[in-house]
């Protein structure tokens, strides 16, 4: 499949394009795969929350395969592409499939968000739910790694050759207003459906975290447990100061959330 996606790509046809055709062909697959031993989640997640990390610790377990975020383009018939894309990998071996999805990605879906849950709760999904609590230190997140192009946590960037960057104050208060109705919105979805909350300084901020993470996320998913790990590194250093070149001017905004 991935090879013929590969021509396609070659032809000039396009991602979009490329996923409408994978919901329509990938379902078929479910007609060679076993009803049991299988088991299917997804990350409801906000932004700058470790959602990349979380991903890399999951796939290095043999049996899960989980995808980043599928629906970073409008999708005709987003529930088929899902149906389609666990059946391929449960065909191809994998125990366990799960992706990664943001609340504003569901917006953007031909069905509505709180239908798209019940769906994905009718046909058998884990709900997993990760957040990051501090809204100020989540939207600086987001305003350094948009300013720097990279990641919060990145295989490559080493944090000592980042230059800091300038962070201007009312976009800040915008981005933490932004933040917070993310977070909102999404805890709003999962309010009352089962699902288990992930937050970033509790189960994912430092390393020693990981093991007891990786339990959780394995008993849930009913699999062999293995030590999870990843290659990733968290790209920028806990100082904020060590992060803007105005610290002092946004330092009243900060410590309004006691970052």
């Amino acid at each position: 499949m991935q090879k013929l996606f590969h021509r396609l790509k070659a032809f000039g046809v396009s991602e979009v394009a490329m996923l409408n055709i994978a919901s329509w062909v990938l379902p078929y697959y479910r007609l060679f795969i076993s009803r049991k031993g299988h088991e299917k989640f997804v990350i409801f997640m906000e932004g700058r929350s470790g959602s990349t990390l979380l991903v890399d610790l999951l796939n290095s377990h043999p049996d899960i395969k989980c995808e980043s975020e599928i629906f970073t383009r409008r999708i005709r018939r987003p529930i088929h592409l899902i149906k389609g894309l666990y059946a391929y990998h449960f065909f191809k071996g994998a125990k366990a499939w799960g992706f990664k999805v943001k609340y504003a990605q569901l917006e953007r879906l031909s069905i509505s968000p709180k239908v798209f849950v019940d769906e994905l709760i009718d046909d058998g999904f884990k709900i997993i739910c990760l957040t990051r609590k501090n809204s100020a230190e989540t939207a600086l997140s987001r305003l350094v790694g948009w300013k720097r192009e990279t990641g919060y946590h990145n295989q490559t960037h080493d944090s000592e050759n980042l230059e800091k960057v300038t962070i201007e104050p009312e976009r800040f208060r915008a981005a933490i207003t932004y933040t917070e109705a993310e977070r909102h919105d999404l805890l709003r979805l999962v309010y009352d459906v089962p699902h288990i909350s992930l937050e970033y300084e509790k189960d994912l901020q430092r390393e020693e975290l990981y093991s007891a993470t990786g339990e959780k996320l394995l008993t849930l998913l009913g699999l062999a447990q293995e030590k999870l790990s990843t290659s990733y590194k968290k790209v920028s250093t806990d100082q904020i100061s060590d992060r803007i070149t105005n610290y002092v001017e946004i330092e009243e905004i900060l410590n309004e959330y006691s970052v």
